[in-house]
């Protein structure tokens, strides 16, 4: 659902001018296929669009933040 949502979600920040993208996740296992430490067939045709996305910004970069973080 992460990487769903941030499709939808650089879409938007992309019709709305902004160049330079941070994308925060609390969901490592999302963080961990962006960077290609693993790959899952199921996920990868979104991570191809999230990487043809991506070439429309500056910059863009996904860390992980725990969940801890929210408290």
């Amino acid at each position: 659902m992460d990487a769903v949502a941030c499709t939808d979600g650089l879409k938007l920040v992309g019709r709305l001018g902004f160049r330079r993208v941070t994308v925060v996740t609390d969901c490592l296992q999302f963080v961990q296929l962006w960077r290609k430490e693993s790959q899952r067939p199921l996920v990868d045709a979104i991570l191809k669009e999230i990487d043809e996305d991506c070439l429309a910004f500056q910059e863009v970069s996904v860390p992980y933040v725990s969940r801890a973080c929210n408290k």
